[in-house]
């Protein structure tokens, strides 16, 4: 896009829809929100910042490397906390029996999932080759 006003609000906007996707998915244990609102902000937000500035820019800002990571990242660190209530003697994903509380780490987790998932799908659709 060669609009130098959308270019200018989106650079302005853009660290706000970040913040405003942390926001949603660090607070999402203890109010509506979570890691699947909060991690889709984050993908759109990304998927916005493709769109203005080119295909190019987005594979710069994430590149295919690192969003295979943290797509691996989040899933595994979703079943490793799911395994840590069945060791503790209670069922997946409970946390009774352990010292701290599995929400905010599975709200990151499933965040970090969908944040890159959405964000690599639209990569991979709309890459030219």
């Amino acid at each position: 896009m060669k609009n130098l006003i959308i270019k200018k609000i989106t650079s302005i906007l853009l660290p706000f829809m970040l913040m405003y996707g942390f926001y949603v998915l660090l607070h999402g244990h203890t109010s509506p929100g979570g890691g699947f609102a909060g991690g889709a902000i984050l993908g759109t937000s990304l998927v916005f910042f493709t769109i203005v500035f080119g295909h190019r820019a987005g594979e710069r800002f994430k590149p295919r490397l690192v969003l295979m990571f943290m797509v691996s990242t989040g899933a595994l660190t979703y079943i490793v906390l799911g395994l840590s209530g069945i060791v503790s003697g209670g069922n997946f994903l409970s946390n009774d029996n352990l010292p701290f509380n599995l929400g905010l780490l599975l709200e990151t987790a499933i965040g970090l999932v969908v944040a890159s998932v959405l964000f690599s799908l639209f990569l991979e659709l709309t890459r030219e080759e």
